[in-house]
């Protein structure tokens, strides 16, 4: 037998070191206080926060009332959100981006969009005087047909009314009458070149420098600013309304 009994001869074990809190007398796990290990309760979302978020998304589909209302409710919601408070803080700041991506995309798209269609508005202004300035051209020969090829003394109501349904076309951008510059010819068809003679032209200030003119034949053009300069300084003359510099046949 050895020394250490009828056992193997193990060596004697050293004492082993104890927990820094002994042992576990507050029932958790390595003696640690409760609550070392207990869960955090989780905070409740703020409703403003989901509120600025739905709003946020739907700001692209209803841009300005739903903008406005995304950014409102997400500074609301950031300032009701954070520790010791409710939760959600992320939810305030995407939908407050949000509201406000939408406003400036919005004042972006607006930018491009405009110039577009101020365009498109003034080419159908355009287009419509051209329409006005040739069924004055229809009243003119008209008047000329009944009254022995004799030229209008003028393209007003009065004189071409009987023959444009009562009233003379104006302008369609501010209502002004057209301006007529009467040949020196009594007759229509004395008048020369007649594919080339003004008779009665749109004021360029009505589009933007533009100018649309009549001719004798009854067709109009459109012409530029340079165009409309030289024509201008023609009749400022007192010299006959032509397109061209030359107006012999």
């Amino acid at each position: 037998m050895s020394q250490y009994g009828s056992q193997p001869p193990y060596p004697p074990q050293p004492p082993q070191p104890q927990p820094p809190y002994g042992g576990p007398p507050y029932g958790q796990p390595g003696g640690y206080p409760p609550g070392q290990f207990m869960p955090q309760q989780q905070q409740p979302t703020s409703g403003w926060a989901t509120t600025s978020l739905v709003l946020g998304i739907l700001s692209f589909f209803v841009p300005v009332v739903c903008s406005l209302g995304a950014i409102i409710t997400g500074a609301v919601g950031i300032k009701k959100t954070g520790p010791g408070r409710a939760g959600g803080r992320g939810l305030a700041i995407v939908g407050l981006c949000m509201g406000i991506a939408s406003i400036l995309l919005g004042v972006l798209a607006m930018s491009i969009l405009l110039p577009a269609l101020n365009a498109a508005r003034e080419q159908a202004n355009v287009i419509k005087c051209q329409s006005n300035l040739r069924m004055v051209g229809t009243g003119w020969m008209l008047f000329a047909n009944d009254n022995k090829d004799r030229v209008a003394p003028a393209i007003d109501s009065a004189t071409l009314g009987a023959y444009l349904e009562g009233k003379a076309p104006v302008c369609i951008n501010d209502g002004q009458p057209y301006t007529y510059v009467q040949p020196a010819e009594k007759k229509v068809s004395e008048i020369r070149n007649p594919s080339d003679r003004v008779i009665a032209y749109d004021d360029p200030q009505h589009h933007r420098g533009k100018m649309i003119v009549l001719l004798a034949d009854g067709h109009t053009e459109v012409l530029d600013k340079e165009k409309a300069a030289r024509l201008m300084s023609k009749i400022s003359a007192g010299q006959p309304a032509t397109l061209t510099s030359d107006s012999s046949p």
